[in-house]
């Protein structure tokens, strides 16, 4: 729903078209950096910056969101794709960090994979 503007439903070509359960702008003002060049935050979303989780290869339209134990999904509505990472990064304890390394590359070869690099 989120990368198809707002609106759910089958893809079939003789289905009939499927109401929106949100507005597409309202899509946009959710996954478009608040105040670019002073935050990648969005409102509930992060989007892609240098260095972030979402690696080198997600669209500037992607946008994205990180958990505790290590878990991210990114979604890139330009290139019709969605990267999902679950990890439990906690374990033995909290001070490994070495996953931010693990997601920004688990993106980038989620999108190397689909064959959609931009």
């Amino acid at each position: 729903m989120l990368m198809r503007g707002g609106v759910a439903g089958p893809r079939r070509p003789d289905a009939r078209t499927p109401s929106a359960i949100v507005r597409a702008e309202t899509i946009v003002r959710f996954t478009r950096a608040d105040r670019p060049g002073f935050s990648s935050r969005a409102l509930g979303w992060d989007t892609p910056s240098e260095g972030s989780s979402a690696g080198d290869h997600l669209s500037p339209h992607a946008f994205g969101h990180t958990g505790f134990t290590g878990t991210s999904i990114w979604v890139d509505p330009d290139q019709d794709l969605f990267v999902i990472l679950l990890t439990n990064r906690v374990y033995p304890t909290r001070n490994n960090d070495l996953i931010r390394e693990v997601r920004r590359r688990m993106a980038d070869l989620a999108v190397e994979a689909a064959g959609r690099q931009p």
